[in-house]
């Protein structure tokens, strides 16, 4: 997971329970040609260390609309 990404964020710091970004896609795969609008979403899943992110992407068909 990307260092600068809400996910790293809530793992690493055991205050937080959730983080809530719009980043553009290259945080997450840099390898894109095409950068899009990225949400993100992470929550603290209880004190076993485990993290849930929710990653939506805007599509080209979002955009016409």
């Amino acid at each position: 997971m990307p260092e600068s990404s809400a996910a790293h964020s809530v793992m690493n710091d055991n205050a937080k329970k959730s983080v809530e970004e719009s980043p553009s896609t290259k945080r997450w795969f840099p390898i894109l040609r095409e950068e899009r609008e990225l949400h993100e979403e992470s929550f603290r899943l209880g004190e076993n260390g485990y993290v849930l992110t929710l990653l939506s992407i805007k599509s080209q068909d979002d955009e016409e609309e």
